[in-house]
């Protein structure tokens, strides 16, 4: 083929107007995509706006259960205090109970509050639910088997418990049960309901006499 200058120009000029729509091309490509798509300053504050989000969810969502669980506990100790109500019309008092620590043996082991919580507890499922007529069918989700250790004996007992997995704690002192035959009063407890009976949890902080105990009576 004959090279001529003629030739020679249009082909460079061709070549020109291919490179030039290439880049032409890419800018419009690129263009297209930053109206498409998001910067790296976009992503951070949508990663930032996305971590403000979960970090005030978080709190919200455990007030929330702890709302419920606490509706839930008081819902419970209501139904209990209707099945302890019908004990005493058939029985003529209220179910039992002791507000007695309790030395096994010779030794000098004593039974705690929780302990001492355990076995009122397990007194009142025993009478509600174990005895000759059963006052309350108490659901599986509000049973739990827990220990009390004393020296080198432990016992366990089936308790009824809050939605902690807690026992309920139950007072009733008239009459007065011995759960052993040595016994020394407990400094300081009482019975708030003198009239009826106490039926209380230690709510969610898991501990007795604080202000989020869920309780059958009227706190301060």
């Amino acid at each position: 083929m004959k090279i001529t200058s003629g030739n020679l120009f249009s082909t460079v000029g061709r070549q020109r107007l291919q490179v030039t729509g290439c880049a032409g091309s890419h800018r419009r490509r690129n263009s297209l995509l930053r109206s498409q798509g998001f910067t790296l300053l976009e992503l951070l504050a949508v990663v930032i706006l996305l971590v403000i989000l979960v970090g005030m969810t978080i709190p919200i969502a455990v007030y929330v259960n702890r709302k419920v669980a606490i509706t839930q506990t008081q819902a419970d100790i209501k139904t209990l205090e209707l099945a302890i109500e019908r004990y005493k019309v058939d029985n003529g008092a209220y179910p039992t109970s002791s507000m007695m620590r309790a030395y096994f043996g010779g030794g000098q082991t004593m039974i705690t509050n929780r302990a001492l919580a355990i076995i009122n507890s397990a007194m009142l499922y025993n009478q509600l639910s174990n005895s000759s007529k059963v006052y309350i069918q108490i659901k599986a989700s509000q049973l739990a088997s827990n220990k009390v250790v004393s020296g080198f004996v432990t016992n366990y007992y089936w308790t009824i418990v809050d939605h902690w997995n807690t026992p309920l704690n139950y007072v009733c002192t008239r009459p007065p049960v011995p759960i052993t035959a040595r016994m020394v009063p407990t400094a300081g407890t009482g019975q708030v309901n003198v009239a009826t009976f106490d039926l209380w949890s230690y709510g969610p902080d898991f501990v007795n006499g604080t202000a989020d105990d869920v309780t059958n009576w009227k706190q301060q």
